[in-house]
């Protein structure tokens, strides 16, 4: 077992035989939605309305953050 845990502590730190040292890591990000930098806020909703988000959200493949994004986006714009 402490094996397979110094094999990912070297694969982590970059000394692994197979890596050359100029290999960067792979950062996954988001495409930027509004072409600006976004904030992280949490509030609480009641739990009839959750429901009711999910459900219109059905199929759609769309999340509950751009369900809200799209109707805060509609209420600032009126």
């Amino acid at each position: 077992m402490s094996k397979n845990i110094n094999s990912i502590s070297s694969h982590a730190e970059g000394d692994s035989d197979n890596m050359t040292g100029n290999e960067r890591p792979v950062l996954k990000r988001r495409p930027r939605v509004y072409g600006e930098l976004m904030e992280t806020t949490c509030f609480r909703l009641p739990k009839s309305w959750i429901d009711q988000i999910d459900e219109s959200l059905k199929g759609s493949g769309k999340s509950r953050s751009d369900f809200i994004r799209t109707a805060i986006e509609h209420a600032l714009s009126e």
